[in-house]
């Protein structure tokens, strides 16, 4: 950042008011005269889309660099990010009536039609859209508002969207779906007790599993723990996740098993680098935790709140 200390009081003091709430990560050096052109333009830009919402500047200039990455150029993310997504949720989250008022005028009738299979015509519809408005933008007890986890790269109407739409499927369930699941793999033993080899495999190999599987999950990307997490944690069906992601359940089905393929597979991989015995002895392994698969995922997955 200093090697553009000098120049940060171009633009009317733009780029000093926004670089100022960077934080103090080393980045790639910027031109202020570029990056002061787009912040003029996206500021424009949201006063269009908004013309109703006034924020004032410094706040939204700090609202938008803490989504700034210090490992990427800041003109390369201004232009991916949804910047008058951004400016109207910062407005509603500093408790703009006007941006209240804005918001639900764009977005509630998207939620509506989202909701509509889901709710019917009982009312319940209104009741989660509020919902989601307080869960949103003011946050819950002992949580703080979800916009903040919003980092605006997709549009603000689908994460909203998907918000919402689990909200009602989680009012419409009885409970949570009971899973036939145990909630350890290779270390609590099935009933019945498990026959030598299995028992063997568990004792000797449960910590090289422990570490293969994990790193498998953490490789996947956003989408597939989420979608592990909607299935396996949520306990949501195939066909309640398609409605979220507005696709057919055997879309979701296909998903899950190729997720899971690839567990298995990276989890193989990994043990093959780590493990020196025998073929015979690895496939008792993998025929092991390719039957405990659900098992591990439940044990592994870290139930993290989504959007």
């Amino acid at each position: 950042m200093t090697d553009n200390d000098s120049d940060i009081d171009h633009n009317d003091g733009l780029v000093e008011r926004f670089v100022r709430h960077l934080s103090a990560a080393e980045r790639p050096a910027w031109d202020p005269d570029a990056l002061g052109a787009r912040l003029g333009a996206l500021l424009t830009e949201a006063h269009r889309t908004w013309p109703r919402v006034k924020v004032a500047d410094d706040l939204f200039w700090e609202f938008l660099a803490r989504r700034m990455p210090p490992d990427r150029d800041l003109l390369e993310v201004l232009d991916e990010l949804k910047c008058a997504d951004l400016y109207l949720a910062c407005a509603c989250l500093e408790g703009d009536g006007r941006a209240a008022r804005a918001f639900e005028g764009a977005y509630f009738p998207v939620l509506d039609r989202a909701l509509a299979g889901i709710c019917g015509r009982t009312g319940q519809a209104d009741d989660v859209k509020q919902s989601v408005y307080q869960k949103v933008f003011v946050g819950e007890e002992g949580r703080d508002a979800a916009i903040h986890k919003y980092d605006g790269v997709g549009d603000l109407r689908a994460w909203v969207r998907v918000t919402a739409v689990r909200m009602a499927l989680n009012l419409k369930r009885d409970g949570k779906r009971e899973r036939p699941l145990s909630p350890d793999i290779l270390v609590t033993l099935p009933k019945g007790g498990p026959g030598p080899e299995e028992d063997y495999l568990k004792r000797v190999y449960s910590d090289a599993f422990k570490r293969a599987f994990g790193r498998a999950l953490a490789a996947l990307d956003h989408k597939q723990r989420n979608l592990l997490r909607y299935y396996y944690i949520d306990g949501l069906t195939v066909e309640q996740i398609g409605t979220i992601y507005r696709v057919h359940k055997a879309t979701i089905s296909r998903r899950l098993a190729e997720i899971r393929e690839l567990l298995l597979t990276e989890t193989r991989n990994s043990l093959i680098r780590e493990l020196d015995v025998d073929r015979s002895e690895f496939d008792s392994i993998m025929r092991l935790i390719q039957s405990r698969m659900d098992v591990s995922i439940v044990r592994f997955l870290k139930p993290e709140e989504k959007p």
